[in-house]
């Protein structure tokens, strides 16, 4: 059973999830309006999938370069970074949202880096649980039209009934990603 939380805590600006910055206002502003709470976390996940082209290559992990309002200024980014920008949106438009870490084999596209790693297990791929009508769900927004269209899988979309989070997530686990470890990895960042 999950352990209940405090919704405060995953609503909270934190110093990568810097929502209150001018650059993540901005793509706040583009909502269109009159969506339901549903329909922005749709809206939100499909910008940030396909306005940062999924790039496992250029890693930063300096604290600088992992704020949300940094990440903004790239037109590239992997799966922790473009988690990063999403978890910050959601929670800027009031859905408690947190970050999720795994460690994964047969991820999408990747096959340069599996070769530089040496290995297939993908360390740490980053997601994002948010809370929608109460009940939390993953979305990694890592894998945009392009990506998937050159691996061959079908880029997610939400519904009115359902955000693309949870059947994301469930088809990663089910078919072409598989999460090695049986207890995903979270990570609640106050950076």
């Amino acid at each position: 059973m999950e352990q209940e939380y405090a919704f405060d805590e995953f609503l909270a600006v934190t110093e990568t999830m810097d929502f209150t910055h001018p650059r993540v206002q901005e793509l706040l502003s583009d909502i269109p309006g009159g969506l339901s709470l549903k329909g922005k976390a749709n809206w939100l996940y499909e910008h940030v999938r396909d306005r940062l082209l999924y790039d496992p290559y250029h890693l930063d992990l300096r604290l600088q370069a992992l704020k949300a309002s940094e990440i903004l200024t790239h037109k590239r980014a992997w799966c922790v970074e473009k988690s990063i920008v999403l978890a910050a949106c959601f929670r800027g438009v009031g859905i408690p949202a947190r970050l999720g870490f795994g460690i994964v084999v047969n991820h999408i596209g990747v096959e340069k880096l599996t070769h530089y790693l040496q290995r297939e297990e993908i360390v740490f791929h980053g997601f994002v649980e948010a809370c929608v009508d109460g009940v939390w769900s993953k979305c990694t927004p890592a894998f945009d039209p392009r990506i998937c269209r050159l691996s061959g899988v079908e880029p997610l979309v939400g519904t009115s009934r359902q955000i693309p989070c949870s059947r994301n997530f469930h088809q990663m686990a089910n078919s072409w990603n598989i999460y090695t470890s049986t207890e995903l990895l979270r990570m609640y960042l106050s950076l």
